[in-house]
């Protein structure tokens, strides 16, 4: 048997890969959207404990703070508690 006639054989396999690959591809989620201009607008972020703010939203704040929003952060507890 040929290399042609191999190559010629897998080619519907080939293809159904491709295809699921192209599927795949369709299903991810797109790219996040910029930020719009938010020049004039406030964000005000209420967190349970220090330094929530660094892990829960702060890629979005930063967003969000780059695009001219005023970014306002609360926090309601002093973290005095310690740890559960």
């Amino acid at each position: 048997m040929s290399q042609l006639t191999r190559r010629t054989e897998s080619a519907p396999e080939e293809s159904a890969v491709e295809a699921a690959a192209d599927e795949l591809e369709a299903r991810l989620p797109q790219a996040p959207q910029k930020v719009p201009d938010s020049r004039g607008l406030r964000l005000l972020a209420v967190h349970a404990h220090p330094d929530d703010e660094s892990s829960k939203g702060a890629a979005m704040m930063a967003a969000y703070a780059a695009a001219g929003a005023e970014v306002i952060v609360a926090t309601a507890t002093g973290g005095e508690a310690g740890t559960c």
